[in-house]
């Protein structure tokens, strides 16, 4: 295997802090300036760059660097937006200031996943700056949207770009992730009849008809469902799960509220359809209906993606365990994403075999004080350099 230059450690964390710096919050997403950003980055390291919106203001940047043979294609994949960073109040420093602490660099997205970002890049610049040719090519895809719906990423499969296998750097502790459970977001409301609080009558539940009374019902219907879906299991995910998120309901203390929305998140494993799961809460709210002839309801599906399980012989699997373990100095384990990624989109929809690898923590994403170990960073730019230099060069 040929041999490169040493990391450079201040390239890797300042750029680390320019990313974070730049603000890409979804909802709405403002990957615009990011985006300009990474295509000078890439621009500068010999990349042929397109820069092209996926919806209005929202590019997905895709970067090529063409090798000499040029038969097999390695592509890197990062996601460009971030969740928002809750009360601003509550965080030490400002969640967009990229601060840099022993250890540590500080700012909302720098685990998820600027700094897997940022090991891509100097990864490429470590190889290119030790005058390794690249025989095949590497495609470098940063996408928008990953947060929510995925469609950066389902963007870069219908415009046809293909590898032969890929490397998403979402955060796993270092650890190779061979598949990831899928999502089901759906919204819920009832509705009522608003009337002034100090007429409801109990003998007459349609004076008053109370929608924070008729979510109740299904409220508890879920919580119960909880304990069923963890008798089912897959060895690498576990069990399925579902949760409320958020409730809204009512407008004033002493109005009876006409309205009740709730969303609510259901994790699937594989095997699991959506079809399916989604006509298994239709049937909950079908049972409560008949039991309530004033009970009225609405239901639709926000977002739905797919889980993932490859197997752990799949080339693309053990080349990420081997760089792995070449860095860590140990045998490094291969595991399963309890969230879900753009994993599914690149293997059902673009058929490339992909691992999910990446540094930092999943506890340390989405938090007040997200932040990311250096040491993370410069253990996961080495070994995107050994993925690189084991399948291209």
């Amino acid at each position: 295997m040929s041999h490169y230059k040493s990391i450079d450690i201040n390239n890797l964390t300042t750029l680390t802090q320019n990313l974070v710096q730049i603000p890409t919050v979804n909802p709405p997403g403002n990957e615009k300036d990011l985006a300009e950003f990474l295509t000078l980055k890439l621009q500068e390291l010999g990349f042929q760059v397109k820069n092209y919106d996926v919806d209005i203001g929202r590019p997905n940047v895709v970067g090529l660097l063409q090798g000499k043979v040029g038969k097999k294609t390695l592509m890197f994949n990062g996601h460009m937006d971030v969740v928002p960073p809750g009360n601003e109040s509550l965080w030490t420093h400002d969640p967009f200031s990229g601060h840099k602490e022993d250890n540590r660099i500080y700012g909302r997205g720098a685990c998820d996943m600027k700094g897997g970002i940022a090991s891509i890049i100097t990864s490429i610049k470590t190889i290119i700056d030790s005058n390794i040719d690249l025989n095949d090519n590497l495609l470098v895809t940063f996408v928008i949207d990953e947060e929510t719906t995925g469609n950066g990423t389902k963007n870069i499969i219908k415009n046809g770009y293909k590898a032969n296998y890929a490397v998403i750097a979402e955060p796993t502790e270092l650890i190779p992730l061979r598949g990831h459970k899928g999502v089901l977001w759906m919204e819920i409301q009832t509705l009522g009849t608003s009337e002034h609080s100090s007429l409801v009558k109990s003998t007459n539940p349609k004076i008053g008809d109370n929608a924070i009374y008729h979510m109740n019902k299904i409220i508890s219907k879920i919580e119960n469902l909880l304990p069923e879906l963890e008798k089912k299991q897959n060895i690498l995910l576990g069990n399925p799960t579902i949760s409320l998120g958020t409730i809204i309901g009512g407008t004033k203390t002493n109005t009876v509220p006409d309205l009740c929305t709730i969303t609510v998140d259901r994790r699937l494993i594989p095997g699991e359809k959506h079809v399916k799961v989604k006509q298994e809460i239709d049937t909950l709210i079908s049972h409560i209906q008949t039991q309530n002839s004033n009970f009225k309801v609405n239901n639709k599906t926000i977002i739905e993606r797919d889980s993932i399980e490859i197997p752990e012989n799949e080339e693309i699997i053990q080349i990420c365990k081997n760089a792995t373990s070449n860095v860590l100095g140990f045998d490094s384990p291969v595991s399963g994403c309890v969230g879900t990624t753009d994993m599914a989109i690149l293997v059902n929809e673009g058929q490339i075999p992909t691992c999910i690898l990446g540094p930092g923590r999943v506890n340390e994403c989405h938090i007040i004080n997200e932040y990311i170990e250096i040491d993370q960073l410069i253990n996961a730019t080495k070994i995107y350099c050994d993925i690189i230099l084991n399948t291209i060069c």
